[in-house]
């Protein structure tokens, strides 16, 4: 189409270029995102008289009208009005521009476009093609919201033929679901339409334009259980090539996940360590799902009272498996990073502290809950004190005297904190030479290694043939 600006009439100077924006629709009425609408032109029959227009579409209260002159007959400037606009119809009528003369007649007919809607709301455009006789996947983004317990599809789309289509449900594991598929009769348009598999009726029975819940085709329960996570689709097919098209306005999806255990941080549906690893890396924040004490912050007495109060475990206890034991000192030892070179450690490779090394500080975590025989039967905040020769405050204190000063090759090897990894000769009072630079307290965690092994010998009486290889004294 053609447009131009045509000033006021007193104006002499030649107009400026200016920007004009545009709506287009096509003619016609129906519902459109819920919305009452009618949109239509008229005929060359607009003058300065008043000139009655009715509607088509049966309104219940008096639109909102939107109008322009669709053509450019008459040579003076000249404005649209209306008048006695109700639920029928609108008179319509022109006047001329006043500013050179006041005479406002305008005997010439003209077209006018107008747009009529009732009541309130978001209207959607034409959204994206469902393109006559071809399919077309949409996608959808969920972030982590937990596991699927039930799932609802919300879609909108408008389509002359809608019993041409067919819909299914795509989940991001790739399990699919028939959304509906040869609707019956003259549908046309679906509507707010929510499938549900609680509904009272099938899409098979509803109603045009299916603007209520109704069960799918398929079973949305089968997505039961699932990861909400991931790229979901939804999958329209027109399969009828009758050069008739439609398009898709909106989709959404309702999920109610599965009710997470207290401090299930990652929504998998069980506690781990991972959940302690996610509280450490929010620590500081605000956010209401990591105060798990509610005190109103995420802090170290989160992660305590996690641990403790809700997994019913302690610090030390890498694998949480009621114990603090060897195996959780080796994932200490075989994990040491006092530098943070190979970071980032979680809880299970023995950072104690969330702070992404693996150093002497989460051995000390370890050793002050040292518990070889386990704690399941014991208060998880108040470990007992233990019966060995030298006490495990006094092996920390001892520890911490001997580190040798700077850091040189003269050490042990990486591997051979490790149960197994040592010749049945080796002794810890020896000199080895590796060709690693290791950290200063490197030293110290071998110690605190061979005085463990003494300890489990003390609590448990008797040793294998594997750990008299590596005991010392």
């Amino acid at each position: 189409f053609e447009v131009s600006l045509q000033q006021e009439e007193a104006k002499t100077a030649n107009p400026i270029a200016e920007t004009v924006g545009y709506f287009a629709i096509e003619s016609g009425w129906g519902t459109w995102s819920g919305i009452l609408y009618e949109a239509d032109r008229t005929g060359f029959e607009i003058t300065h008289n008043p000139t009655s227009v009715n509607f088509t579409q049966m309104f219940s209260n008096p639109p909102n009208f939107l109008a322009a002159l669709a053509s450019a007959l008459g040579i003076d400037n000249a404005h649209l009005r209306f008048t006695n606009l109700d639920t029928n119809g609108v008179d319509l009528k022109i006047d001329e521009d006043t500013t050179a003369d006041a005479e406002t007649s305008h005997p010439q007919p003209e077209k006018v476009s107008y747009l009529a809607l009732e009541g309130n709301g978001l209207l959607t455009g034409r959204g994206l093609a469902i393109h006559d006789g071809r399919s077309r996947r949409f996608a959808l983004e969920i972030s982590n919201v937990g596991l699927v317990s039930d799932i609802n599809v919300k879609l909108e789309l408008l389509h002359p033929q809608a019993d041409d289509l067919e819909a299914v449900l795509i989940s991001p594991t790739g399990t699919q679901v028939q959304l509906f598929t040869g609707l019956a009769g003259t549908s046309e348009d679906l509507i707010r339409t929510t499938f549900d598999d609680e509904a009272p009726q099938s899409i098979t029975f509803g109603m045009n334009p299916y603007n209520e819940r109704l069960q799918p085709a398929g079973n949305l329960s089968d997505l039961a259980g699932m990861s909400s996570e991931g790229i979901w689709m939804i999958d329209i097919t027109d399969r009828t090539d009758n050069g008739v098209g439609g398009a898709l306005l909106g989709w959404s999806l309702e999920i109610d996940p599965t009710p997470q255990p207290a401090g299930n941080l990652n929504s998998d549906s069980h506690l781990d360590a991972t959940d302690i690893d996610v509280l450490f890396t929010h620590l500081g924040s605000s956010h209401p799902m990591y105060d798990l004490d509610g005190d109103r912050d995420a802090d170290y007495q989160d992660v305590a009272h996690l641990l403790g109060n809700i997994m019913g475990k302690r610090f030390g206890d890498t694998d949480l498996d009621e114990d603090v034991d060897l195996a959780d000192f080796q994932a200490v030892a075989s994990n040491y990073d006092p530098l943070g070179q190979n970071s980032p450690h979680g809880w299970s490779q023995g950072n104690l502290d969330g702070d992404d090394d693996v150093d002497v500080t989460d051995a000390k975590r370890l050793l002050m809950n040292f518990s070889l025989l386990g704690y399941s039967l014991m208060s998880a905040a108040h470990p007992p004190e233990r019966s060995f020769t030298l006490s495990q405050l006094e092996v920390v204190e001892t520890m911490i005297a001997m580190p040798r000063d700077g850091a040189d090759a003269e050490s042990l090897l990486s591997d051979s904190l490790v149960p197994g990894n040592l010749p049945a000769d080796w002794n810890p009072a020896a000199r080895h030479f590796d060709t690693v630079k290791h950290a200063t307290n490197e030293h110290l965690l071998a110690n605190m290694y061979f005085r463990l092994v003494r300890h489990k010998r003390r609590v448990l009486g008797n040793t294998t043939d594997l750990e008299k290889e590596h005991l010392w004294y």
